[in-house]
This record gives structure tokens, sequence and C-alpha cells, in this order.
């Protein structure tokens, strides 16, 4: 993975992404404190490498309200909750491995290595390079930027050509910003110029420490793919992955067929499409994986990658075993609650505490937590409100209605681009979920929008690897029934759907009405079913449902939970099977002012959490204690 790179390319090369080393201060000969005056300016693009975000080692950089801000490693610790504000009044903000450039609101450029001035401006710690800055890049011993009319400047070491003026100096000088060429849109990786035309020229090292070398017609942009190649967007939208050049700049011969069609945006190791989704390259640049996120900005430091996504949240991504990890880092501020579920209904976000052999809970500020019986826990997404944890993947949503998912230890059931590969860290699958829930190895969700949808094997043959759309105007779906399921229509009308298997392979869903009246229904003790109908109160149905066959059980009650009933004023009670091994039942009173509850069964205990947000554990017993404070209560 880029991660890791070697030294000995350090030495050899203009790196990837790069990586700027801080320069020692000093410079052998006189050079003005300003740029040189700009007679004409270009009405330029703004570039996609001029980011509100980038990677410096293992920090972050961000550009917030003009603020520039780092925070990780160096600022702050690898929890990435402290910021640290490093310059007012920032535009755009390059970083590299121990160090940055910042482009200010008067379009002046400043860094932290050293600038090569005898006599540097500085500003808050920082040292001027130029005036009328346009974009900037670096290297691993010099930096490069392009100003408004067109004119690149380079400016640090030049022991190996690094600067691109044809001169060699082995001294060990740091040399202030020296003029290059002109008529340049873009410079990259401190070694890549494109011209307004569309030329890719090689700068340094890439230019054979002669000076600019021509290396391809007809470029766009240019970015690393891997440590060996590069990726060159041509001005029509293809992509090709090309031999990173050698030093003597030779030029560059592109295959006639590209790696990729339709590309917007090249970044290193990855690119946009044109569609706006964002790929990146697996470790060899073999395959391009799918960002499963709105991406606004990416970046990259040593560590991995950073996304801001369109609604302002931050999110680590890395490459594991040629996979993509996600993991939120710092979500955006939000005003915004979890959407309430529809009157009456039961949801996962009211929902909690769930699990099979782990145990997942929601603190009152919306982290989700993994807890252990022993009292450990581990933070996992922040910004939640639900969780469901399953033997074949856990989910859970967030306060904007996004689904994040994790597949189990014994299976793989994400729907799909992730179907069949194991995740084992957080990824976003979709948008505007409202509840899940798990029919055997069929996983079911109440959509925002009213729609119910379902994924896995409800046919026993992994048919569905995407999610299906089995009916609108949903109110709530629960009860294990295979193939199918039930769920309640906004008019409460309760239904049961089953996918029909045609003879080319192809699938219809049959539905059917059972009753009306209805709030919502599960799974009961005995193989019945537990029915809450609209006044609240549960009603037993044996295992077939039917209209006028049930037996009333309890009233007033608020939430139903497979065989466990929450009454509006608190007290949980459990539908148990008869002990006489008849078909019948019994109503267990187990505990007073709860709030949600759950049958931990790799546990084989009840949790459950108080109005004072308290969790608990009762065993089979009947004996309780308290495991866990600070967990969110639902309304």
């Amino acid at each position: 993975m880029k991660r890791f790179v070697s030294s000995k390319r350090f030495e050899a090369a203009a790196v990837a992404g790069a990586l700027f080393l801080s320069l020692a201060s000093g410079c052998a000969a006189e050079a003005p404190q300003q740029s040189p005056d700009k007679s004409s300016s270009l009405s330029l693009p703004i570039s996609p490498e001029l980011s509100l975000i980038a990677g410096s080692g293992g920090d972050w950089y961000t550009i917030e309200d003009g603020n520039l801000a780092a925070w990780g490693e160096l600022h702050g610790g690898t929890d990435y909750s402290q910021h640290v504000t490093l310059f007012q009044g920032a535009q755009s903000v390059w970083g590299y491995r121990f160090g940055q450039m910042v482009l200010d609101e008067n379009g002046e450029l400043w860094t932290t290595g050293a600038s090569g001035y005898d006599e540097p401006r500085t500003r808050d710690g920082w040292e001027y390079v130029l005036s009328d800055v346009v974009t900037a890049s670096g290297n691993v011993w010099n930096g490069a930027a392009v100003c408004s009319d067109g004119s690149l400047w380079t400016w640090g070491k030049n022991d190996q050509g690094q600067l691109g003026n044809g001169e060699l100096s082995e001294d060990g000088t740091n040399y202030p910003p020296q003029h290059i060429m002109d008529g340049v849109r873009l410079i990259r990786l401190g070694s890549y110029a494109v011209t307004t035309g569309g030329e890719l020229y090689g700068i340094g090292l890439w230019g054979g420490c002669t000076g600019p070398k021509l290396l391809c017609r007809n470029v766009a942009d240019v970015a690393e793919a891997d440590l060996n190649r590069i990726q060159i967007l041509t001005q029509e939208g293809e992509l090709y992955l090309a031999e990173v050049p050698d030093q003597a700049g030779q030029p560059i011969q592109l295959p006639d067929t590209p790696d990729v069609y339709d590309v917007s945006e090249v970044f290193d190791w990855g690119y946009r499409s044109g569609d706006g989704t964002c790929f990146l390259w697996n470790n060899d640049a073999t395959e391009a994986l799918r960002i499963e996120l709105e991406v606004a900005r990416i970046a990259s430091n040593l560590d991995g990658f950073l996304v801001l996504t369109e609604d302002g949240d931050y999110v680590s991504v890395k490459m594991t075993d040629n996979r993509l990890a996600l993991t939120p880092l710092l979500a955006a501020e939000s005003a915004e609650t979890p959407e309430p579920p529809p009157d009456g209904a039961l949801s996962v976000a009211q929902v909690p505490v769930s699990g099979l052999a782990d145990c997942f809970v929601i603190r009152e500020d919306g982290t989700l937590v993994k807890l252990e019986r022993d009292g450990g826990e581990t933070e996992l997404l922040p910004g939640m409100a639900a969780v469901y944890a399953g033997q074949w993947a856990t989910y859970a949503i967030d306060r904007q209605g996004t689904l994040w998912g994790k597949t189990g230890e014994s299976g793989c059931w994400l729907p799909g681009a992730y179907h069949g590969s194991y995740v084992p860290d957080f990824v976003p699958l979709m948008e505007g979920v409202s509840s899940i829930t798990q029919y055997s190895e069929t996983f079911v969700m109440v959509k925002r929008d009213g729609t119910l949808w379902a994924w896995g094997d409800p046919l026993g043959e992994e048919s569905w690897r995407e999610p299906v759309q089995i009916a609108d105007q949903v109110l709530s779906t629960a009860c294990e029934v295979v193939p199918g399921g039930l769920f309640v229509k906004e008019d409460h009308t309760l239904w049961e759907w089953q996918p029909v298997q045609r003879e080319d392979g192809t699938h219809d869903i049959s539905q059917r009405q059972i009753m009306e009246g209805v709030r919502n229904v599960c799974w009961g003790p005995g193989n019945s079913f537990l029915v809450q109908k609209e006044d609240g109160a549960v009603w037993r149905y044996g295992t077939e449902l039917a209209e006028g066959t049930g037996t009333p059980v309890l009233e007033d009650v608020r939430s139903l939970k497979g065989r466990f009933l929450l009454q509006n004023d608190g007290t949980l009670w459990e539908v148990a099977e008869s002990p006489d091994g008849a078909d019948d039942y019994e109503l267990r009173r187990l505990a007073e002012y709860v709030s949600s509850v759950e049958w931990m069964y790799g546990w084989n205990c009840l949790l459950y959490t108080d109005r004072d947000g308290v969790l608990w554990i009762m065993e089979p017993d009947g004996s309780q204690k308290e495991i866990a404070e600070r967990i969110w209560v639902p309304t």
C-alpha cells in the first residue's frame, strides 16, 4: 500500500502525494522578498489539488471558516479529537511529510519549511514564498507553485536537479523561488507540470535534471497510481496508467486503450468518475474500489486517506487486504435529531441495545460502543441513532438516516459491493434508512420514504445480493418468517410477503393482506405470533395468523420486542411458554422503569435500560446487576 514507501525512492525521485521535508534556512544567492510583478493574469480554474483538506505524516489539515487547523498524531493525539489552529485567513493547504504550505486570503503562499530567502518574511511562524499563487505542490526536497500568469516557480534543494533549472548544486543550499517556465496550469507531485495547452512536462528529476522535458500531450491532469505508475487523465476524460518516467525524462507512450473511461478528476491513488463517484486503486492498481461515500474532498497522508463528505463529515479510509475500511472521525455539527418512528411503531431506533455474541450500545452523545461483559468497551461510530447486531452482520443507523454495516465472524451478509466480503469495520451502505430487522439469513429494512427492502438469502441460494423493493407505505416490519416476512402498512393493515422463483431464475414478490387494525407484530414463544393492535393491546395468535383467532395478552403496551412487552408506564413483561408444555403461555413481570430491552443470545441474559440511562443485565435466574451508564434513552 501507498503508506509504506521506501526511503530509496525518497532519495531518488519526486514522490507521489508528497512528502515535503522541513528545509534548513539559508541561501547562497540574493532574492526578492516578493514574486515578480504580474502584469497580465490568466483566469485559471480552481485546481482539484486546492483542497480544503490535506495530509502530512500522521496529521490531517483542514480549513474551516478561513482557519487552518491540524489534528492527529502531532497535534492532539491519534483520536483526532483536538484541533490546533495554525493559520488564520487561509484559502488552501497542501501537506507533506514534515511540512505544509498554505495560501492566504491575498494569494500569498507560506510554508513551514524553508523558503530559501536570506531574510525570510514570516507570519505566525510561517515563511513567505510567493505572491499571486494559484496552486502548489511539493516533493521530498523542494516545493513548486504556479502563479496566476501561468508562470512556474520552484524552490528548495537542488543537489539532484530537483528545481528543474538545468543546474546541479551539491552544497546543500536551499534556494529561493526560481522561475522555470510559463504557460503552466497545474503542478503535481512537485515534478509534473501541465500547460494550458495540455502538455505534460517533467520538472527536475523527471526532466532529467536539465530543465523541463515534454513527456506527453493532450493531458488534463496527472496523479500517482502506485509506487511505480502515474495516472494520466486526458482532455477527453480517459484515464491511463503509465510507468513513472526514468530520470532521463523520456516521453511517455500511452497504450491504445484507456484503463478507465469517463473520469472527471484524478487524485493520488484514485479518481472521480463522471457521475461523481470516487474510487481508490488497490495495492497494485489492478482494481478500482468504490468509496461508498458522497465525497466532497479527499486527501492522503502516510496512514491512509481522509474524506470530507457532502454532509460535512470527516471519514478515514484505509486499504486493508485490498478492501476499503471506512471509519468516521469527526461528524459535522448538526441540530438534526433522530427521526422518530411512525406513530406506535417499533423500530430499531427504539432499541439501542442489541447483540448475539457481541453487545453494542448507544451512548447519550450518540456514540456507538461495543460493550464487554466484564466492563470493557470500544468506541466505534459517532452520531448514531440505532443499532442492530446479528450473527451474520451488524448494522447501525446514524442520525441522518445512513445505514452502516460490518460483517460478523461467521458470515458475510452486507448488500451491494460488499456482499460476500469480510468487512471488519463499519462502512456506509445506503441513505434514508429508518429501521432494519433480520429473518434468518434475510435482512429487511424500512426506509424513511416508507418503502420496504430485503436482501440476503430468502430463497436459499444467495439470490439477493442487492436490496430488492418489496412494498411501499410500510410502517414497520418484524417477525421471523422464512421465506419472506410480515409487515404493517401505514393504514395499519398486516401483510405477508414471499419471494416466488420463476423458471428463468428471476423472481416475483407475492403479497397478501392478513388482518386490519395492527400496529406491530413479532414472533412469540411456542411458535406463536404476538400482534400489537392500534389501541396498544397485544394479542397472541397461533402459527396461522387470521382474524378472530387471537387471545388477548396485555393492554397499554408501548413497544413489542420478541416475547418482551414494554408498557407505557415502563413495566417490562415476558410472554413465556407454559411450564407444563401445553400450547399455552404465562405472563411474567420482570422489571419496572424500563425504556428499552434486548435478549442477548451470546450472553444468555436479558439486557435492558432504565429511564436514567443505566444498562442492566438480568440473568436467567432473575438476578440483576448494572453494567453501564449514560446509555441513550429514546423518547
